[in-house]
């Protein structure tokens, strides 16, 4: 482990050496005018229309780029000012008038003042020329969006024309019927007499080895799909075996016919006989888009598994994935059929009526297959909530109108609707390019969903490795935590890269953003200040790093090292608390760091907090401050017993802001710091956990009081519990108005057995009353009548009968 940590380290170094050497040799050989003489030449092609796409493509590369290099150069002149501005601090402020300098001196001055001049220069060339490319940039989006859009709004000739409609019906009929004849005419007019025997000669081998290929295929799937594929004695299989099982039922049912096609279909084109003609366009094209659909359905097929729902990899009932995978299987195919027929059309150069009629005739196709897989979606639902209508009573049942389904499943149509019909007004391409983009986003949210819960599956199976407990001794409770972090990071991570393939998807452009997502990450500018994203999250990944560290360290010294020691108790929370501080005060100052802030302007940044400080944040730092002089004053440490208004128990922990303090029933009172600081409190074990008990007795009037003392102190002294030293003793308190009072003193050197101590010796006491006929009197009460006196006795036992 620590040779692979070298290894890595090493390999770092040698990395960023060879990045610093690289930015040094770019810095001295970038030519800020040449540079931007190429940025106003781009801005004049750009402005003057005359480019392509591809031109676009690459000017934007180039921007980005350029703007890399362009942030190295200002980082490396930034420091050198810095550099500079240090230089000349340290030869002090220029002498005064009539004053003479050193030479030396002087012209050292004037050298840093030339430097500082050159980069204070070469800081502003390049914040121009970042300004430029920030403008070249938005001159790029809009180029791109007007050929994007330009070449989508191209009208055509209304379908709902009759001489429109009645030519494109001509043109559709002409090129089916040249689709019926092409293999005749391929064979008669288009071979000649050798290659006509070698058509006769090959076919029926060549039919005989497809047979025994789709044969073997035949065996090889049934054997992987029986040794490889879903396995039924796994009762809950993880999402991990999960898609391994449906890569290989995929392969079964998908890699192993389109290989056998996909050689046939390089046998065809090697041999260049079957690629001759319109024919050949036809054949060729027709094995590739059943290679399409064969995948497109294996895909499916394993996504929702419908007679393997434990093995499924969309969580969806089995009738619902029955109905979604018959719907799927329909529409590969139907688009595959559309998609074929307007790929040769296009590669045959037919004219664009037909290619018109044909996209229409895609798009509705195409909108027929959304609403009806939109609709297999949601009509389960409808159908449970039917359901569970009719369970109702009569009088129970909701009348809410449409359902929420049915409102999902008639704004869909609605929308395809709309779009098809944009295609009938003489908009095709536009039609088809909404279309097309609906059903790949719709493909490439379900497979960021089977991402998304794999990456999730992986990250869970590798926290739980037993690697993590042996090694650096994590317990599971702390991995689980660690696994809530990191999906926390995930499922962000996940949905921006979501968004970023659809916005391209949908057109907007890669580079453009790449470029946005840089400034968003790396950096932005607002009001002045400096905002990079990228920043703030290693700030607070630094922070919340740095403090598992700083714990996992302060458990290895209270567990391993503190352990060891022979001192207190308290004095070892307090060193274990005061590490948590100065772990805490370490992980925000690395945090400041990570962020990218300038540890020079603490003061400003200390001036700036003490105001909110003075204002929201007054009472956390008062509780703050008082937990540090808690933790060095120590009027009280853990596990010492306490009295603090009507509170009383043990204190259990001290924390930054409060102290917890478990009471003898059990339940936790938190107290801030403060408010412990400012209290009067009674400390029970301050120094010691010795403790004073006494106990009262009242004997009768007559009783031997020397008698009674000696009882009481033999009681103490059979007491173990009781120490010799400093001895108990007896006070005889006073005459009381029914009895002799007296009290038994004793100490004990623990005060947490102290609770028995009172209990024990009121049992000796009362046997050993009771052994010597000692009475214990009860009160009495003298009640006058007029003339006449009666004595009457209140027990609070039972009253004896005379």
């Amino acid at each position: 482990m620590t040779k692979l940590f070298k290894f890595f380290l090493v390999c770092f170094l040698v990395v960023s050496q060879l990045n610093f050497a690289q930015a040094q040799e770019t810095q001295k050989t970038f030519d800020f005018t040449q540079t931007s003489n190429q940025l106003s030449q781009m801005e004049q092609n750009l402005k003057s229309g005359d480019y392509k796409l591809q031109t676009i493509d690459e000017n934007s590369a180039f921007l980005n780029n350029l703007t890399s290099i362009l942030q190295s150069i200002k980082k490396e002149n930034e420091k050198e000012l810095k550099t500079v501005q240090k230089q000349l601090e340290a030869l002090g402020a220029e002498p005064e008038e009539g004053t003479i300098e050193l030479d030396e001196l002087a012209k050292k001055r004037q050298e840093f003042k030339n430097n500082l001049a050159v980069l204070t220069n070469k800081i502003a060339e390049t914040d121009l020329l970042q300004v430029k490319i920030d403008e070249l940039n938005i001159l790029i989006l809009n180029s791109r969006n007007q050929k994007l859009i330009g070449s989508l709004v191209n009208r055509q000739s209304m379908f709902i024309e009759p001489q429109t409609f009645i030519l494109g019906i001509k043109s559709l009929i002409s090129f089916f019927w040249d689709i019926a004849k092409s293999p005749v005419v391929w064979y008669n007019v288009e071979l000649n007499e050798q290659a006509k025997t070698y058509v006769l000669s090959y076919i029926t081998p060549i039919f005989f080895i497809l047979i025994v290929a789709f044969w073997l295929g035949l065996l090889l799937k049934r054997l992987i799909l029986t040794n490889l594929g879903y396995r039924q004695d796994i009762e809950n299989p993880r999402y991990g075996q999960k898609i391994m099982a449906s890569v290989f039922v995929a392969v079964a049912y998908g890699v192993i016919p389109s290989l056998i096609i996909g050689s046939f279909l390089l046998w065809l084109i090697g041999t260049k006989i079957f690629t001759i003609g319109f024919f050949g366009r036809i054949l060729n094209s027709a094995l590739f888009y059943l290679l399409y659909v064969i995948l497109a359905k294996a895909i499916a097929r394993v996504t929702f598994a419908p007679y393997n729902e434990k093995w499924r990899l969309m969580n969806v009932s089995t009738p619902k994935a029955t109905a979604i995978l018959k719907s799927l299987n329909l529409s590969i195919v139907l688009i595959g059929i559309v998609s074929f027929f307007e790929h040769i059309a296009v590669n045959a150069s037919y004219p664009q009526d037909l290619l018109n009629i044909l996209t229409i005739i895609a798009c509705a196709v195409k909108s027929f297959v959304i609403v009806l897989l939109v609709g297999r979606i949601f009509n389960q639902n409808q159908d449970d909530a039917k359901k569970t209508a009719e369970c109702k009573p009569d009088d129970e049942s909701d009348d809410e109108g449409i359902s929420s389904s049915t409102k999902i499943v008639l704004s869909t149509a609605f929308v395809c609707f709309i779009t098809f019909g944009i295609s009938i007004f003489g908009y095709p391409e536009l039609s088809e390019y909404i279309l097309n983009r609906i059903i790949l986003s719709a493909v490439i949210f379900c497979a960021f969903m089977i991402i998304h819960r794999l990456l999730s599956e992986v990250l869970r199976r590798v926290l739980l490795l037993g690697f993590w407990g042996k090694t650096f001794k994590i317990r599971r409770k702390v991995l689980t935590k660690v696994n809530f972090g990191l999906n926390l990071i995930l499922n962000p991570l996940i949905a921006l890269a979501f968004i970023f393939t659809i916005l391209n998807l949908w057109g907007l452009s890669g580079d453009f953003l790449i470029h946005i997502t840089k400034k968003v990450l790396f950096g932005f500018k607002v009001g002045g200040v400096e905002i990079s994203l990228i920043a703030i999250v290693l700030g607070i990944v630094v922070f919340f790093g740095s403090l598992a560290i700083v714990k996992m360290a302060r458990n290895h010294l209270t567990n391993n090292v503190f352990a060891k020691l022979n001192m207190d108790d308290g004095i070892k929370h307090s060193l274990s608390s005061g590490i948590g501080f100065v772990g805490f005060i370490m992980s925000v100052l690395l945090a400041i760091i990570a962020m990218g802030a300038d540890l020079t302007n603490l003061a400003v940044i200390a001036g700036a907090l003490s105001v909110g400080i003075g204002f929201g944040l007054q009472n956390v730092i008062n509780n703050f401050v008082s937990g540090i002089i808690i933790l060095f004053e120590r009027p009280f440490k853990v596990g010492d017993w306490v009295i603090l208004d009507n509170q009383e128990g043990t204190i259990k922990q001290i924390n930054i802001r409060s102290t917890e303090l478990e009471t003898f029933n059990k339940t936790s009172v938190i107290i801030p710091n403060a408010t412990l600081l400012s209290s009067s409190i009674i400390n029970m074990t301050h120094d010691n956990n010795w403790t004073r008990k006494a106990v009262k007795v009242s004997v009768a009037y007559g009783t031997d009081v020397n008698k009674v003392t000696n009882i009481l102190l033999e009681c103490a002294k059979n007491n173990k519990k009781i120490l010799k030293t400093p001895a108990p003793y007896v006070l005889f308190q006073d005459f009381g108005a029914n009895s002799l009072e007296f009290e038994l003193r004793c100490y004990s050197k623990n005060i947490w057995e102290g609770w028995s101590i009172p209990s024990d010796l009121r049992y000796e006491i009362n046997k050993r009353f009771i052994e010597e006929k000692i009475e214990i009197p009860f009160q009495q009460l003298v009640i006058h009548r007029g003339d006449k006196v009666a004595s009457e006795t209140q027990f609070y036992a039972h009253k004896e009968e005379e």
